[in-house]
């Protein structure tokens, strides 16, 4: 990283000392470089763009103001921040309806970052929401994706996002049967990851089969990628949520799987209050 964007994480992360993420109680500044690794899988390259992903929630939710943006960055980054900005003297449901019709006319910018941080929310929803607060949440995430389609300073990046947007708006509101599959592979110890390639495999080495299946997904695979495979629901069948860790197999006997990591589930074993 470059010194630039070094000085917006330390800003943002002082900024929000001591704010905690509603899905597991980690720090803040956790969504914070998802959204920055979004930015970064989505193409962006503009360092502005980056810098305001970094700060985008600072003028909302932290004491931090325009001013002290702009000593330390340019005019653009403040400006796309602001426009990020929810007003709170709001109602929160007329900053909901603000927001779904900001995405049909945001900067190109500004709508990767949007985009960037609704991901990342949507992956990562509270666990001791119930269905109705999810349902109702998900809806709105539909409608501001819905909204930015219509945007005409839509660009590549943001068509990219929306991709993987409408994955996790499937996944958390119909469950995702390809992720089941994935867990369960995972409970029978037969889920690995090919790091070089950057996809899952299923490894049959426990039946002494030397073929390894590459497994169809391209949508689990950048999600896993990215850190963002957690908290959703498995299947209708069976509702808990699960969370794809990995370990690292360094060396094994078996050449199947050297060179592979370990898949296995965790499931949350916290609950934390809004």
């Amino acid at each position: 990283m470059n010194l630039n964007i070094n000085n917006a994480f330390e800003m943002a992360a002082k900024a929000h000392e001591g704010q905690k993420r509603k899905f597991d109680g980690s720090s803040y500044i956790g969504h914070l470089k998802e959204v920055f690794d979004l930015l970064a899988y989505a193409g962006v390259e503009e360092e502005d763009i980056f810098i305001a992903g970094i700060l985008h929630d600072t003028l909302e939710d932290t004491d931090l103001t325009g001013a002290n943006i702009q000593a330390r960055f340019d005019k653009k980054v403040l400006l796309l921040v602001q426009s990020l900005t929810d007003d709170k003297s709001l109602t929160l449901q007329q900053r909901k309806a603000l927001a779904v019709a900001k995405a049909k006319v945001l900067s190109s910018a500004a709508l990767t970052v949007k985009l960037a941080a609704l991901i990342s929310d949507m992956s990562a929803i509270p666990r001791s929401w119930d269905e109705h607060r999810i349902s109702a949440y998900m809806e709105h995430c539909r409608m501001i994706l819905e909204a930015a389609r219509q945007n005409r300073s839509l660009n590549e990046a943001s068509q990219k996002l929306i991709k993987l947007a409408e994955f996790f708006l499937q996944a958390q509101m119909e469950s995702c049967n390809e992720y089941s599959e994935l867990c369960e592979l995972a409970k029978q110890g037969l889920l690995y990851w090919f790091d070089e390639e950057q996809y899952f495999v299923e490894a049959n080495h426990l039946e002494d089969s030397n073929e390894a299946c590459k497994l169809v997904g391209q949508m689990l695979d950048d999600s896993f990628c990215l850190g963002l495979l957690r908290g959703i629901a498995v299947s209708d069948r069976e509702s808990k949520l699960m969370s794809i860790t990995w370990e690292q197999v360094f060396k094994s006997d078996d050449p199947l799987i050297y060179g592979l990591s370990l898949i296995h589930i965790s499931e949350p074993t916290r609950r934390y209050a809004i």
